[in-house]
């Protein structure tokens, strides 16, 4: 593990607040837009809730529900913001 401060811990642990704060959290997973200076509308972040820095790492009960958040999250900004295509990527520090 890294010895930098981890953005998504603090968020998670309440020191940071996404705009429009949580858009949805199972205690697993948090879903909220994205904090960084530069985004575009209706950019989500879907955020584990314990400190994980590979998806490899997942549970069996993480890794299960995360597909159904992100179909979720993805029709969402499909529905509201109706781009022409949403993108799903994966960063892990």
């Amino acid at each position: 593990m890294s010895d930098r401060p981890c953005p998504i811990c603090d968020e998670v642990a309440g020191r940071r607040t996404a705009p429009g704060g949580p858009i949805y959290d199972d205690g697993l997973w948090l879903v909220s837009h994205h904090l960084g200076p530069h985004t575009d509308p209706g950019e989500l972040i879907v955020k584990l809730r314990r400190h994980g820095e590979s998806v490899g790492d997942l549970t069996g009960t993480e890794a299960a529900a995360l597909g159904p958040i992100l179909r979720a999250a993805a029709g969402a900004v499909d529905r509201v913001i109706r781009p022409e295509r949403v993108y799903v990527a994966a960063f892990s520090e």
